[in-house]
């Protein structure tokens, strides 16, 4: 929580100068940071409780995985140990850079909506990259306009939104706009 905590404010005060650009706001219309921090860091602390024990659940899947594994193939303790070594070296890795992103996208894509509530913006506009990369569940939202209370999915407010599936936010690269 210590070093998240920190990429999580920066990602807000970032999301902030995000949403006045996108939003193409005056500097007398535009959401300072001060507008909606209380929300946002109330936001923070329930979010990174709850993302942190999802984050150690996995981890804890991945090295009970693997240690099964070692057991059904009858290795011994040693080779067991190098698996772990070796797959949880390449899992921090890639699961590093996955976790950063993923936790930046989301915390931009808060203050976003958090943003728009304060400015009493009634609409939101969901937007994909528009590549390969855009994930199929996506691909149908891309351009869609609904009122900013409703889902766009199930769970899914706002892309990043943790009340959605891991399948639905993990590398999530999709924006709103709001009107």
């Amino acid at each position: 929580m210590k070093r998240l905590l920190p990429l999580l404010l920066q990602s807000g005060k970032t999301g902030i100068e995000f949403f006045n650009t996108i939003e193409g706001l005056t500097d007398k219309d535009k959401v300072k940071y001060e507008d909606v921090e209380k929300d946002f860091t109330n936001w923070i602390k329930n979010y990174s409780e709850t993302q942190i024990e999802y984050i150690n659940n996995t981890t804890k899947k991945q090295v009970q995985r693997i240690i099964k594994n070692g057991l059904a193939n009858g290795d011994n303790y040693n080779k067991i140990a190098d698996d772990l070594f070796k797959h949880i070296k390449n899992i921090s890795n890639s699961r590093s850079r996955t976790i950063a992103m993923t936790e930046v996208h989301n915390a931009v894509s808060k203050i976003n909506f958090l943003s728009a509530a304060y400015k009493g913006m009634k609409n939101k506009t969901w937007n994909t990259c528009e590549d390969y990369h855009v994930r199929p569940a996506h691909v149908p939202l891309d351009g869609i306009t609904i009122p900013i209370a409703e889902e766009f999915l199930p769970g899914l407010s706002y892309p990043g939104d943790p009340n959605a599936p891991p399948s639905l936010t993990v590398l999530c690269r999709c924006w709103l706009t709001y009107s």
